[in-house]
């Protein structure tokens, strides 16, 4: 059971962490250089629920192990 909580962990940290690099190599100097802040909102809309997910599967491997 250990085994499955730490992969589910190492995934879902690899989404949360992937949802601010993407944003900070990709979205974000664009946005900037465009002086286009709907570019990063349109973003977040999109991958808010996705990277919430994440963080709370990520944190309940941790939850269940205490």
């Amino acid at each position: 059971m250990f085994a499955i909580l730490v992969i589910v962990h190492g995934l879902a940290a690899t989404v949360w962490t992937g949802g601010h690099l993407v944003p900070d190599l990709g979205v974000l100097p664009v946005a900037l250089r465009e002086r286009n802040a709907e570019r990063v909102r349109s973003f977040e809309a999109t991958f808010e629920p996705l990277g919430l997910g994440a963080m709370a599967s990520g944190s309940a491997p941790g939850l269940s192990d205490s």
